[in-house]
């Protein structure tokens, strides 16, 4: 007797397609944020994105997510020390030699 394998389980993911909305479901926001849905409903309140009910689901505004996201970026653009990847910024030339003082 053969030994039969059962085939292994297929995995279908839809595709979320944002383009050209102006308002997302909360699957959709997390999504344009690049997260969870329970990472989403974390940090939502504390950033001010407020949904609207509007037919009987949430829905969030483009605008107040590129807003949040923006704020968040120049946080951190604002705490980065700017550099090339060598360190050649650091150490004062090009070549990662330090300079004589």
């Amino acid at each position: 007797m053969s030994e039969s394998t059962a085939p292994a389980p297929v995995i279908v993911e839809h595709a979320i397609s944002l383009l050209g909305k102006d308002y997302f479901t909360q699957t959709e926001a997390a999504h344009y944020c690049g997260m969870s849905i329970s990472q989403f409903r974390a940090i939502a309140p504390s950033e001010g994105i407020v949904p609207a009910k509007f037919g009987g689901k949430l829905l969030y505004r483009r605008v107040d997510l590129q807003r949040a996201i923006e704020r968040a970026w120049q946080l951190y653009d604002k705490l980065q020390v700017h550099g090339s990847s060598t360190g050649a910024s650091r150490m004062g030339s090009a070549n990662g030699r330090r300079s004589a003082a």
